[in-house]
């Protein structure tokens, strides 16, 4: 390994053993014990109802596992971890741990009349409850005696429950129930006796259906006060995931906006996304088989039977739900391709090798090792995180997964499934998408990744399977935030491929965890398994370090849409240049000439614009002053106003008078420009010996004088046509100076036409007539203060309406007076 990562490997080694270390404090998982696997479930369930006579040979069958992690939060608030844990796992472990319950039903349709067996299992092998569901319309041949009275029928409970091994004289009984129905009497007892090591009870309820046992049920009930908490609790978390579904819809509407948006400015492209969105589908479709049967239980769909059921929820997961989440990581993708080939292109380079296929680079191996370490770090980081936020909040965890894993076959792929498509879900829509799309509008990298963390927290309460959940949803929160900013900072040091393999080996191995620590030794070589099914995509890191093979695109192998945003990006970093020269070539500040005070202002409606204004001295008393509008805008406007403050700068040096300066600049500029283009300029003298102003005007707008006498702004417009239109015989006898007496707290005002042109949302345009309100009701102010109250006003009135002109404008104002 270079030694550039070598703090990195052993910040991972602390981070895995910081891990190891806190983990049953964030995850009490000895508090459970799975000593049988679901096959042996099923076949002390089958023996079991050998034993009482029932035929299962034209039953189906599946099994589920079950855990109520209710009693273990309740035990620990109590009582305290340590002490909770003991009790789980030391005292009745087969009421308070994970269960099987097996299932034997008929494959008919709901209405029609069927049996159904229900037997459950502990994690230790027990019988804890049992279930025969006989409709009250089936053949009287099912009892001997269908009604017994209910001594009879306790005398069979009690019968029942000795032969389980109960000793009901530590048990009192709370309740006898009977029912009489039209072909049979049912008769529920219960019995019920204090926990011993916390509040709650141990619950005994038998139901006698005719002369047999149809139910039975031994279970830890909690206090009612506690139960009807946990109920609460539930309806939080209800909302809690009902807000996560909401917020992966909005973010699906946004995706496809901006998607198609971009998409038909030519800036993203499919081809490359569907890749991933193949790799994504496959992966949740695989985990839609596994899971075929498990996620039917207790759905119901009209008079559909239960194989019927499972097949619809199949379709509709293999169909709908998963291309939706597949589309859903396509649009991020794509669009966040998008922006980091503006931004940050380096982060895609190893993404872009496995893409391609390019298995034996060493852009990649670099990448997968640093997943790797990140995702070691990301472990401790994880743990600490999670004590840390139960130490603030004063919660306790819960501890689930162990259905995930334990009930589907092949259970040791789940890990492995659910970590790679819900990281590469997540930081393709969060991290690439959402960190890069918030930074172009905030323009702050970091606080766009909390910005996009802070909405993933909310997400990662259906979405994010990495089973460390709390009692308490802002712990959740917490600890989600934290994770969240940690695989921010990973993608900002690192790049996209690393955090997704951070990310799911995290998700990885706490989905594993159920089948190292479920306490058999089956299951802790399905774990093993899954660690190293988890560890194959670090095939290709020993193959890439071995070739060390250099990947770069190609022009004749880069697709088009990176083609044209690398193209789009250049030519913006040149114009962000051209911008700057631009900038550069006005005047950086106001001329300071004895008696006056000028100002002025050069707003450009895109990056580079064709308005023009400057100042020349020509000596202590003097001051030549030119602006100047160029037809059109952008770039080619630029750079006839470039040219045009060249020619300008070289004829104010020799002293001629405003109308010989546009005779020689006009000849100039005609054998330069276009046909069609043209420059229209204002240029004038201001004398501050003589109290004058002399100008001539070359087709541009008319200034604006007030006088001291507080009158009505008047217009100064001498005869004068633009610069480039004709040769010069005809400019020559156009053009006409002015001269213009000034006297103290006199203010002159040149504009361009942006500003009486722009309009509001209605097309209407400000005018002449509100520039000059605007210019007589700031005439009391300094030269900057009119500017800015012109500019305030226009801004104002145009509102959200584009600037579709350049504006610009110089301000002279007399001050003799001091």
């Amino acid at each position: 390994m270079h030694r550039s990562r070598l703090p990195l490997l052993l910040l991972a080694l602390l981070g895995v053993s910081a891990f190891i270390l806190l983990l049953p404090r964030f995850y009490p998982y000895p508090a459970v014990d799975v000593a049988i696997e679901r096959t042996e479930a099923i076949s002390r369930a089958a023996a079991f109802l050998d034993r009482r006579g029932h035929d299962l040979g034209s039953f189906s069958t599946y099994a589920t596992l079950a855990f109520d992690s209710d009693p273990l939060v309740f035990f620990q608030e109590e009582l305290g971890r340590e002490a909770a844990v003991t009790a789980f796992r030391d005292h009745f472990p087969e009421l308070l741990g994970p269960s099987w319950r097996v299932t034997w039903y008929q494959n008919l349709p709901r209405n029609a009349p069927q049996e159904r067996f229900d037997v459950q299992i502990s994690g230790k092998g027990d019988m804890i409850g049992f279930r025969h569901l006989i409709p009250a319309d089936l053949a009287d041949a099912e009892f001997e005696r269908p009604h017994i009275d209910a001594a009879e029928a306790e005398a069979i409970a009690i019968k029942f429950l000795t032969a389980q091994g109960t000793d009901l004289a530590e048990y009192e009984q709370d309740a006898v129930v009977s029912q009489r129905q039209e072909k049979r009497t049912d008769h529920t007892f219960r019995w019920r006796r204090p926990y011993d090591a916390a509040p709650g009870s141990i619950v005994h309820t038998v139901q006698i259906q005719g002369d047999r046992v149809g139910q039975y049920r031994c279970a830890y009930d909690l206090p009612d006060a506690v139960d009807l908490r946990f109920r609460r609790d539930e309806g939080v978390d209800v909302t809690m995931v009902g807000l996560a579904f909401a917020i992966l819809f909005m973010i699906a509407a946004l995706l496809l906006v901006v998607f198609f948006k971009r998409y038909h400015q030519g800036e993203v492209s499919v081809y490359r996304a569907t890749t991933l969105f193949s790799a994504l589908w496959i992966l949740l479709a695989i985990g839609s088989v596994l899971f075929f049967y498990s996620r039917s239980e207790g759905v119901a769909l009209g008079e559909a039977s239960f194989d019927t059921v499972a097949i619809i929820l199949f379709s509709v997961m293999l169909f709908v739900v998963n291309p939706f989440l597949g589309v859903v990581g396509l649009t991020a993708f794509s669009v966040g391709e998008a922006l980091a080939r503006e931004r940050l292109g380096g982060k895609l380079a190893a993404l872009d090798a496995l893409v391609s296929r390019r298995f034996d680079t060493l852009v990649l191996a670099r990448s997968i090792r640093d997943g790797y370490l990140t995702g070691g770090l990301l472990l401790g980081f994880t743990a600490l995180a999670a004590v840390t936020g139960m130490a603030i909040t004063g919660d306790v965890p819960r501890l689930s997964g162990f259905d995930d894993v334990l009930v589907p076959p092949l259970g040791y792929l789940v890990p492995f499934l659910s970590a790679a498509s819900g990281a590469l879900l997540s930081e393709l829509v969060f991290r690439l998408f959402g960190v890069l799309y918030l930074s172009s509008l905030v323009r702050r990298f970091w606080l766009a990744g909390l910005l996009s963390t802070i909405v993933w927290s909310f997400y990662s309460f259906a979405f994010w399977d990495a089973n460390i959940n709390f009692a308490s949803p802002t712990t959740s929160l917490l600890v989600a935030a934290a994770v969240g900013m940690a695989s921010v900072a990973i993608l900002r040091y690192f790049d996209i491929l690393t955090v997704i393999l951070a990310n799911m080996l995290l998700v990885g191995v706490m989905k594993t965890l159920p089948l190292l620590v479920g306490g058999s030794d089956g299951l802790f070589t399905d774990g093993l398994v899954s660690l190293a099914i988890l560890a194959v995509p670090a095939l290709p890191m020993g193959w890439g370090f071995l070739r060390r093979a250099e990947f770069a695109y190609r022009p004749e192998t880069t697709p088009a849409h990176i083609r044209r945003i690398t193209e789009r990006e250049r030519m913006s970093r040149e114009l962000e240049i051209a911008r700057q020269v631009q900038m550069r070539l006005l005047p950086r500040e106001s001329p300071r000439l004895p008696g006056c005070d000028i100002a002025g202002i050069c707003l450009p409606a895109r990056e580079v614009g064709g308005d023009y204004y400057d100042f020349f001295p020509l000596d202590d008393d003097r001051i030549a002053i030119a602006i100047g509008d160029v037809s059109g805008k952008g770039v080619p406007a630029a750079i006839y106003m470039t040219l045009t403050k060249g020619i300008f700068q070289s004829q104010t040096q020799n002293d001629p008078s405003p109308g010989q300066v546009l005779r020689t600049a006009n000849n100039l500029i005609y054998r330069t420009i276009d046909r069609g283009s043209f420059i229209s300029m204002f240029y004038g003298i201001l004398d501050m010996r003589a109290l004058t102003l002399t100008v001539a005007r070359a087709g541009h707008n008319p200034a604006l004088i007030v006088h001291h006498t507080h009158q009505a702004p008047r217009l100064l417009q001498p005869a004068g046509i633009a610069l480039g239109l004709e040769r010069g015989p005809l400019f020559d006898s156009v053009i006409r100076e002015e001269v213009i007496p000034l006297q103290d707290d006199d203010l002159v005002v040149f504009y361009t036409d942006g500003f009486t042109e722009a309009m509001n949302g209605d097309s209407e345009e400000f005018g002449e007539e509100r520039l000059a309100e605007v210019v007589l009701a700031s005439r009391t102010g300094s030269a900057m203060e009119t500017v800015e109250s012109v500019c305030d006003a226009v801004r104002t009135y145009v509102a959200d309406a584009p600037q579709h002109d350049d504006m610009t404008m110089v301000v002279i104002r007399i001050r003799k007076k001091i």
